[in-house]
């Protein structure tokens, strides 16, 4: 099941250059980071989650090399998202090395 991501706007109020609305995109930022960040992380459980069931089937039914081939495009899918998780996680810490 696809899940919306909230979107955050500045109130009408307020002018594109003022104080008020550069700290609301700051602050809209930091939420749909940690919103990402959380939303990457079930991603990357899931994906393990996969990998695991696809290689507990493969041994089940004998699928052989078929079942390793999934079990490793899993496995790249799992590493992948969690080299994501691991970027998105440094970029929230050190915002100043983007």
């Amino acid at each position: 099941m696809a899940k919306d991501f909230p979107t955050y706007a500045a109130t009408q109020d307020e002018s594109p250059g003022s104080s008020s609305n550069s700290q609301t995109k700051q602050s809209n930022e930091k939420l749909n980071s940690s919103h990402l960040a959380d939303e990457l992380h079930e991603l990357a459980s899931r994906a393990l989650c996969l990998e695991l069931a696809i290689i507990g089937a493969s041994k089940e039914c004998q699928m052989n090399s078929y079942g390793d081939a999934l079990a490793q495009l899993a496995r790249d899918l799992t590493v992948g998202l969690e080299a994501l998780e691991m970027k998105l996680s440094d970029q929230r810490q050190n915002p100043d090395k983007i």
